[in-house]
């Protein structure tokens, strides 16, 4: 009964893939005929360059599409950055203040040691450039150029406030500071 059902359900293959062929034959001559006519009427020639246009519009609605989701994430790298940018330009100038105070508290005790030397107030001062240049620092004071002994001198003096500068702000770092050309400061300012 199998074997008959089988070679029954052939049978019927075998006719369904006739009919196709015939049908398959019949739309290939239609097609052969279309193309021939468009050939000979110029509208094949016309076909092609549409499609040729047609598939170049494609390519670039696609190629504007990805610059537009490029574009799109440089906006919001964009974003991103500006945000870092304001927060580091808010924790730089923190930092800034709390330097600026540091420094008022080092600036206290350098004017004092340099007026127990010289009766003249030295500060530390600097300069600060937008530019890639590293902060310049300068000792200052409303005098005018110094001797090379009166420079060591305030270099002694700075020093000395260095340590009280620590001191006060309870950083653990060195207490001491060497000297090298004690041997040009006047005497009596190097007691």
């Amino acid at each position: 009964n199998e074997a008959n059902y089988l070679k029954d359900k052939i049978k019927e293959l075998e006719i369904k893939m006739l009919e196709l062929g015939k049908n398959r034959d019949y739309l290939s001559t239609q097609y052969s005929q279309i193309l021939e006519k468009l050939s000979k009427t110029g509208s094949l020639t016309e076909y092609t360059k549409l499609n040729q246009q047609i598939e170049k519009l494609a390519e670039e609605k696609g190629q504007n599409e990805k610059m537009l989701i490029e574009l799109g994430q440089i906006e919001k790298e964009i974003e991103y950055t500006k945000k870092n940018l304001l927060e580091l330009n808010k924790k730089m100038n923190e930092e800034l203040e709390d330097f600026e105070n540091k420094l008022a508290i080092f600036n206290e005790s350098f004017t004092n040691y340099s007026k127990l030397l010289y009766e003249t107030g030295f500060i530390l001062s600097y300069e600060y450039t937008k530019k890639k240049e590293p902060i310049k620092f300068y000792c200052k004071n409303a005098k005018g150029n110094e001797g090379s002994g009166k420079k060591q001198a305030i270099i002694s003096a700075f020093d000395l406030a260095y340590i009280d500068f620590i001191n006060k702000l309870n950083l653990n770092f060195p207490h001491f500071v060497a000297h090298d050309k004690v041997e040009l400061i006047d005497i009596n300012k190097l007691e």
